[in-house]
C-alpha cells in the first residue's frame, strides 16, 4: 500500500533520491559560504563587484527554490515511517524549518546602507 502511493506520487522527493541528496549538497554549500564569507565581506569590503552581485543574487534565488522543494520532499516521521503525503509533509515543514528558511531567504544586503556614518 505504501509503495504503491508512493508511486501514485512522483513528484514528491524521497530522501534518499538522487535529486535529493544533490539538492541538499547545494543547499549545504550555500550555507557554508552564507555563515563564512557574507560576515566577511559585511565586515571588510565596501564596494560590491558585478561578479559578487551575480554571485550573491544566485545565493539568493536558490534559497527561494529551496522552500518549493522543502514542500514536495518527504521525510522520516518519529516512527522511521516515510511520509509522502504531501498535506503532512506541508504542515511538518510550515511547523519546523519553514520560518527559519524563510528569513534566511530575505536579501538583507539590499537593506545595506551604501552611504558611510
Amino acid at each position: 500500500e505504501v509503495e504503491s502511493e508512493i508511486k501514485a506520487k512522483c513528484f514528491v522527493l524521497l530522501p534518499n533520491s538522487k535529486f535529493k541528496i544533490f539538492w541538499n549538497l547545494i543547499i549545504m554549500i550555500l550555507l557554508i559560504y552564507t555563515a563564512t564569507f557574507v560576515p566577511y565581506r559585511t565586515s571588510f569590503i565596501d564596494d560590491t563587484t558585478p561578479t559578487l552581485f551575480i554571485v550573491e543574487t544566485i545565493v539568493d534565488i536558490l534559497f527561494w527554490i529551496d522552500l518549493p522543494i522543502n514542500f514536495i520532499s518527504a521525510y522520516e516521521d518519529e516512527d522511521m515511517n516515510t511520509e509522502v503525503r504531501l498535506n503532512k509533509i506541508a504542515i511538518n515543514y510550515i511547523f519546523t524549518w519553514f520560518p527559519m528558511d524563510v528569513v534566511a531567504c530575505i536579501p538583507f544586503q539590499y537593506f545595506q546602507s551604501s552611504e558611510p556614518g
